[in-house]
């Protein structure tokens, strides 16, 4: 024992701070010093040292850095970030939020610093050095005010795009915090944009969702002269010690086990039709294609879900593995999903990297009917979901794929669906979500669908180094012809639900066999027939 305390002098010495809180050790690290030899003698003695700390009288100290390692998930981010430009800016999120009336900048700034001040993510950089996240005791917020309101209102938009396109391109550097930025753009006295550009690296789908909430309390709090109390959120560091006790677990080996036994096979490749050949080094310029579902045909879609005891979410995405599996005319089809990752209790209001990716593996029968693989995909897709938590990039590299850097690993091709959450309320405004452009992508498709009031949003995000707009359109449409054919007779074999009218069909095939006699059809949607449409036709 006496060893130890004169092992904890001697970090103290150094520049490390320790101290306990509610049973757990949390420290503050020097940056210039090396922590490994350390932390693994912190790690073997915590029991002792959590003992002992309250004695020797360690206190947290502002001006360091308190230092904790990346996630699994976070290190992809990490790498992805130093391949070259385009791939930094792919794993930058952004939301614009337009608000209507009487605005009170001050207030908004106030708000902003309250949840830097509340969240440890907001105040965190990514060491250039080490595989270390550190938390900055604080950080002062800018909150830029670009004023277009002195523009004609024929020039505005086309200067607000013009400003939009230019911001986009600036990446962030991960060793300085903060992580994100928050702009207002003044289009009109009382007319004013709030853009939210934020890296993936510190946060996911739901942590915006908590930053937009508890903006809009703290703002409202603030210009009606209230106190806002918030329950104090869990922080990502503690998220970060919890995972890594889940990683020691038996019920996390098996989980490993799971998984591993489910790719023990030959590992899925997914070659879409595309319009060029792959690159060799993957590109991540993409674009986005929004076409609307409406409300009958949703209402169509849950009735046959509700038949076959599944949810909406399952039955959207057998119809787009079908899609898939017969664009490439393969069997076999791994398509990732995100789950939320957050099992642990009370990080339900964390800001943080927890989102963790699913690939869910099928195996598409074609002489089977739609409702015969929508319950084994039910099936397999519920065992997935119970061993949801083990970390996607642990899994590729317990795989050992050979890398090719022309595409994602395991994963090129990405499904979700998500329902439309209302945009907290600010006093004297009303907001609505402003749709920013999609320049880039980190995979080969990514159908993103949103469940609003009236239908469904299809988004579809694509590789524009590999897709034409003209392709990914046809697509859209053969998603929604073969929605049509589940919800008019879900007992029909997969390999006889089309992807086109009839008329459209013979159309294609005429032109397929007789390009000169092409009048009125664009030449690309005659592309990969014979993968698609003349295979099928010969069934």
């Amino acid at each position: 024992m006496n060893n130890l305390v004169e092992f904890l002098q001697d970090i103290e010495r150094q520049g490390w701070q320790l101290w306990s809180e509610d049973g757990k050790l949390f420290y503050d690290a020097p940056q210039d010093k090396s922590t490994d030899s350390i932390l693994a003698r912190l790690k073997q003695h915590k029991t002792e040292i959590l003992q002992l700390v309250p004695n020797i009288d360690f206190q947290k100290t502002d001006g360091l850095f308190v230092s904790f390692p990346l996630t699994e998930t976070q290190k992809q981010c990490w790498f992805l970030d130093r391949v070259d430009e385009n791939s930094r800016q792919a794993y930058v999120d952004r939301v614009c939020v337009e608000l209507e009336g009487i605005f009170n900048i001050d207030a908004m700034e106030q708000a902003i610093q309250k949840i830097v001040e509340r969240h440890e993510a907001l105040r965190t950089s990514i060491s250039s050095e080490e595989v270390l996240q550190e938390v900055l005791p604080s950080v002062d917020i800018q909150v830029p005010l670009i004023d277009f309101s002195n523009s004609l209102a024929s020039d505005r938009e086309s200067r607000i795009t013009e400003w939009l396109e230019e911001e986009i391109q600036k990446p962030f550097n991960l060793s300085q915090a903060p992580l994100f930025q928050i702009y207002i753009l003044k289009l009109e006295e009382k007319l004013h944009w709030l853009l939210l550009k934020i890296h993936h690296i510190i946060s996911d789908g739901l942590s915006i969702e908590i930053i937009l909430k508890e903006i809009a309390a703290f703002y409202s709090a603030q210009c009606e002269g209230k106190v806002c109390q918030l329950e104090p959120p869990m922080q990502f560091r503690e998220y970060v010690e919890w995972q890594e006790k889940m990683n020691q677990t038996e019920e996390m080996a098996a989980r490993e086990s799971y998984w591993l036994d489910k790719f023990s096979g030959s590992i899925p490749v997914l070659d879409l039709p595309s319009d060029r050949p792959r690159p060799q080094i993957m590109g991540y310029k993409g674009d986005r294609q929004t076409p609307k579902l409406d409300i009958s045909m949703v209402e169509q879609l849950k009735r046959v879900s509700k038949q076959h005891g599944c949810s909406l979410f399952m039955t959207l995405l057998a119809t787009y593995k079908i899609l898939v599996s017969k664009l490439t005319n393969e069997s076999d089809i791994v398509i990732g999903t995100a789950t939320s990752g957050r099992a642990l209790e009370g990080s339900k209001n964390l800001i943080g990297y927890c989102a963790n990716l699913l690939p869910i593996k099928s195996n598409i029968d074609d002489y089977c009917t739609f409702s015969e693989f929508l319950i084994r995909m039910r099936s397999n897709l519920l065992d997935d979901y119970q061993n949801q938590d083990y970390p996607y990039p642990k899994l590729v590299s317990k795989l050992n794929i050979e890398r090719d850097l022309s595409r994602t690993v395991l994963v090129s091709v990405l499904f979700n669906l998500d329902r439309f959450q209302a945009l907290p309320s600010m006093f004297g405004l009303k907001t609505s979500l402003i749709p920013t452009p999609k320049k880039f992508v980190t995979y080969d498709l990514f159908l993103d669908i949103t469940e609003i009031e009236n239908g469904l949003l299809l988004n579809l995000n694509y590789n524009l180094d590999l897709f034409d707009d003209v392709t990914i359109k046809r697509w859209l449409s053969h998603f929604q012809m073969l929605l049509k054919a589940i919800v008019n007779n879900p007992e029909e074999k997969v390999s006889q639900l089309p992807l086109l009218t009839g008329a459209d069909e013979q159309q294609l095939l005429e032109i397929s066999h007789n390009p000169e006699k092409n009048t009125c059809i664009p030449l690309d949607w005659s592309d990969n027939l014979p993968i698609y449409i003349l295979d099928s036709h010969k069934q």
